[in-house]
């Protein structure tokens, strides 16, 4: 009975955190303006920070301008009034 319940539950956390390719297909022709993978023989990685923005941005600004890294910041609304002076810095990263 334990191995009914734990097999799908199994399958179902493979396909969430490591979709097969043609999951990873069929979502990117779905909507062709979200990128899924890029297309490369390039050793790359994405980054995304999730910090807010917070009191740790222009620290991790700093670190990333530093070693000349590129990422993607995720800014919650709500914290943008609070710290416009860091937003003000994540545009000046961009350029």
């Amino acid at each position: 009975m334990f191995w009914l319940l734990f097999v799908p539950i199994v399958l179902l956390a493979l396909i969430i955190y490591a979709p097969p390719k043609f999951m990873i297909d069929l979502l990117a022709n779905r909507d062709p303006n979200v990128l899924f993978r890029v297309k490369t023989n390039k050793k790359i990685v994405g980054l995304t920070i999730d910090d807010g923005p917070s009191e740790n941005t222009p620290n991790i600004l700093r670190v990333l301008k530093k070693y000349n890294v590129k990422a993607t910041f995720f800014v919650i609304g709500s914290q943008i009034e609070n710290h416009r002076d860091v937003i003000k810095q994540y545009a000046q990263f961009l350029c």
